[in-house]
C-alpha cells in the first residue's frame, strides 16, 4: 500500500494539493497589488468626492496596502483646498471600503483615517446623494482653526474630541448632531476683554435648517477655575444679514475677587456670584437680556 507521505515529505498529501493553489493564489494577488495603478483609481475617486464637497485635493505619493478589513489605499502629503479658507495639510491618509449597507443601496462608503499637524480624524464617508459623514476627531487643536473668521471676535482654545454624524440635505445644508469636549482650553467671547480658562468644555450640537435654525446647542456646560457654566439655544441664519443667536446660560463666578470685573461687564451678579440670562443679538454684536 502507498504511503500517504514519504520519509522525506513535510507536508501529506492533501495538504500539498491545497497549499499549491493557494500559493499560487496569493502570489497572483500580491503582484496584482504591487502593480495595481492606484494613482489614476484615487484620482478618479477624488473626482467623484471633491463635486460633493466643494474640495479640492492634491497628494504627493499614493500606494497600496493590504490589512485585517482589507485592501487600502494610503497616501502621503496630501492638501485638500477650499475656496476661501485656508489649506488643509494631511501628512497621511488612509482610504478602504468601509463595510456598510450602504452599498447595498447603492451608495459607496468609505472609511478614512488622517494624520494631520493639529489633531487626527477618522470615520465613515457615504459618496453620492445624500453625502453622509460618520466620524470622530481626536486632539484636534482648536488654535489651529479659523474659527474667528466664521464667528468675528470668537477666540476658542484647546485640545478637542468630537463625533459627528452629518449629512447634505437637498440645499447644501448640514443636517445632523456632533458631540464636542475640549480640555485644557480658554473661551474668549466677542467684545469681551478677557479669555476665560476652562478645564473642560462639554457640549451636545444639532445642525439643521429646520425652521431657519442653522445651530441648536441642546446642552453645553463649562468648568474652570474662575467660572462654570451651562448654556442652550438656538442661532438662526439670517436671510438677509447676520445670523441672529438666541441663547440661555447660567453663569457662576467661583473666584470672588473676579465679581467686580463681571458686574462691571454688564453681569448683575447675584451675592452668590450666580446669574441666569438670555443672550440675543447676533454673533458679532451680543446682546445681554
Amino acid at each position: 500500500m502507498e504511503p500517504r507521505h514519504g520519509e522525506g515529505d513535510a507536508l501529506p498529501r492533501w495538504a500539498r494539493y491545497l497549499a499549491i493553489p493557494i500559493t499560487g493564489l496569493g502570489l497572483t494577488l500580491l503582484f496584482i497589488h504591487l502593480g495595481f495603478p492606484y494613482e489614476p483609481l484615487v484620482a478618479r475617486a477624488f473626482e467623484m468626492i471633491e463635486p460633493q464637497l466643494g474640495i479640492t485635493i492634491a497628494c504627493d505619493e499614493v500606494w497600496g496596502d493590504i490589512g485585517f478589513f482589507g485592501p487600502a489605499i494610503q497616501a502621503r502629503g496630501v492638501v485638500v483646498s477650499r475656496r476661501d479658507s485656508a489649506d488643509v495639510e494631511i501628512e497621511r491618509l488612509s482610504l478602504r471600503p468601509a463595510w456598510s449597507t450602504s452599498w447595498l443601496r447603492g451608495q459607496p462608503s468609505v472609511y478614512v483615517e488622517a494624520r494631520t499637524p493639529i489633531g487626527d480624524v477618522s470615520g465613515e464617508i457615504a459618496v453620492g446623494d445624500p453625502v453622509a459623514v460618520d466620524g470622530s476627531f481626536e486632539s484636534l487643536d482648536l488654535a489651529a482653526l479659523p474659527i474667528a473668521k466664521y464667528v468675528d471676535g470668537l477666540n476658542l482654545r484647546g485640545s478637542l474630541d468630537a463625533e459627528i454624524d452629518l449629512h447634505y440635505d437637498a440645499e447644501n445644508h448640514w443636517i445632523g448632531s456632533a458631540t464636542l469636549s475640549v480640555e485644557d482650553g480658554s473661551l474668549g467671547l466677542p467684545g469681551q476683554p478677557i479669555a476665560i480658562p476652562f478645564e473642560t468644555l462639554d457640549a451636545q450640537l444639532s445642525l439643521g435648517p429646520e425652521d431657519g435654525i442653522f445651530l441648536t446647542i441642546d446642552s453645553a456646560t463649562l468648568v474652570g477655575p474662575m467660572v462654570a457654566a451651562s448654556v442652550s439655544g438656538q442661532i438662526a441664519r439670517g436671510r438677509r444679514g447676520p445670523d441672529k443667536i438666541d441663547i440661555e446660560f447660567e453663569l457662576s463666578v467661583v473666584d470672588e475677587t473676579l465679581r467686580p470685573l463681571f458686574r462691571r461687564l454688564g453681569l448683575q451678579l447675584g451675592d452668590d456670584g450666580k446669574i441666569q440670562a438670555r443672550l440675543g443679538g447676533t454673533l458679532a454684536n451680543p446682546v445681554l437680556r
